[in-house]
């Protein structure tokens, strides 16, 4: 719809502006977040589609299972050694394993059954705003000025298309 198009803009929008606080970054890294982008909002596609007929588990199973061999195939193309860590990184390894893979993507691929995949992408437009949030109130780190309206604009966008692709709200 046409509401749709328009969250979807203003949540756009307001990357740019996220990303316009951060200027003088590095612009191969920027690339490489937009490409990233793309291809998460490919996989969450072809994860509705899929979740439509495979359960939760299967699915998990076969997706985390085909990134493991194409991440470990890379490691082993560029060189990148798997062993010799000291705990505290294999600790680490483990945090990011149950946390943001295990919980956070597997809720993400197990709401593709019931909610549409637009929301579902542009609602982990969030995931810098909460990470922003965490590093201020953790480490101190205050963002920059951009990052405030820009982090709105994503928020709004969220919520209008959310909205419109459940419909119209009923008011009493």
């Amino acid at each position: 719809s046409r509401s749709g198009w328009a969250g979807i803009a203003l949540g756009v929008a307001g990357s740019a502006l996220v990303v316009g606080g951060d200027l003088g970054g590095s612009v191969a890294g920027d690339l490489l977040a937009v490409a990233g982008a793309a291809a998460f909002a490919a996989y969450t596609l072809a994860g509705r589609e899929v979740r439509r007929t495979t359960g939760i588990f299967e699915y998990a199973g076969l997706a985390y299972g085909v990134a493991a061999i194409l991440l470990f195939a890379a490691c082993r193309l560029g060189s990148i050694s798997l062993t010799g860590y000291r705990a505290p990184t294999w600790w680490a390894i483990a945090g990011l394993v149950v946390g943001p893979q295990l919980l956070g993507h597997t809720v993400i691929n197990l709401v593709l059954a019931r909610i549409d995949a637009t929301t579902v992408s542009m609602a982990t437009m969030a995931e810098p705003i909460v990470a922003t949030v965490l590093a201020l109130v953790l480490f101190g780190e205050v963002p920059a000025a951009l990052v405030y309206p820009g982090g709105v604009a994503i928020l709004v966008g969220i919520l209008v298309v959310s909205r419109a692709q459940r419909g119209p709200v009923l008011s009493a």
